[in-house]
């Protein structure tokens, strides 16, 4: 059976927009990872985040598992905040308050992953979840490689990326 004629025209027009979106989606993720680790790093070399960060590394794996989800939980309420914003007609404020969410939660997520990552990869069951994970990672990255631009705005984001934590500074490796 052949999909109808508006199912094929609405196909054509949204897999191109949808696909620029996944590019700007995963340039933006890969830009921001990256920035906000630099940034968690440094923020590191404060005298008491760095106590906190020896306890860390000190964990058990389930005790690093539970630390490493923390930040879902404890962002969860903000982004109920910010649909709750919306919903009352704050779009601006709840968006605000989303990206700001989004923002803390993955710099967090990412010092909390560079942190607990030993410990966890103790845990046979997450060696196979996270190299799954990067297989599906991987294949989605294959799978938008081949589209014109992307390698000149990943030069361009690495670019920015490298000004960026220039400006904040070295971290010590």
């Amino acid at each position: 059976m052949s999909p109808s004629p508006i199912r094929s025209w609405l196909r054509k027009l949204l897999r191109p927009l949808l696909i620029a979106l996944g590019v700007v989606i995963v340039l933006f993720e890969e830009l921001a990872w990256d920035i906000l680790s630099h940034l968690m790093a440094r923020l590191a070399r404060l005298p008491i985040l760095a106590r906190i960060e020896a306890q860390i590394r000190r964990l058990p794996p389930y005790g690093a598992m539970v630390l490493f989800l923390l930040p879902i939980l404890v962002i969860l309420p903000f982004k109920l905040l910010a649909v709750w914003l919306m919903a009352q007609g704050h779009v601006i404020g709840g968006i605000a308050v989303l990206l700001a969410a989004k923002f803390s939660g993955m710099a967090a997520w990412a010092r909390i992953y560079a942190l607990c990552h030993p410990a966890l990869s103790t845990l046979g069951w997450f060696v196979k979840l996270e190299a799954t994970l990067h297989r599906w990672r991987d294949w989605a990255h294959e799978k938008i490689e081949h589209i014109p631009g992307l390698q000149k705005a990943r030069s361009l984001a690495r670019s920015l990326s490298s000004r960026v934590k220039g400006w904040l500074g070295e971290v010590e490796a």
